[in-house]
């Protein structure tokens, strides 16, 4: 579900636009939707996670500022602006009617 949760809400997507990397600070700023949007601190639970599962990591930035969010191999699968992308399939395994059953 976090990874559904990043997916939805386009993190991999930010990360890229940001040159492949960037802070929580940043992927906040660049989430629109206010109604839907996990606060600050859900958000780097998720993050955490993602971080432990592989599918980002994250550095300490050189100057001492927030620390880096980069996409790994697995979450460039996940860019929706890519030519081959996962990001509708992880979608629809993670779909309400998949999940109910």
């Amino acid at each position: 579900m976090a990874l559904k949760s990043a997916v939805e809400l386009r993190i991999p997507d930010i990360i890229h636009s940001h040159g492949g990397a960037a802070t929580l600070s940043q992927i906040a700023s660049c989430i629109n939707d206010s109604l839907t949007s996990p606060d600050i601190t859900t958000r780097a639970r998720i993050m955490r996670l993602l971080v432990h599962r592989k599918i980002f990591t994250i550095h300490p930035p050189s100057d001492g500022g927030d620390p880096l969010y980069y996409l790994t191999h697995s979450s460039r699968w996940l860019v929706h602006d890519s030519e081959q992308t996962l990001a509708p399939m992880v979608l629809m395994e993670n779909h309400l009617w998949e999940m109910a059953p």
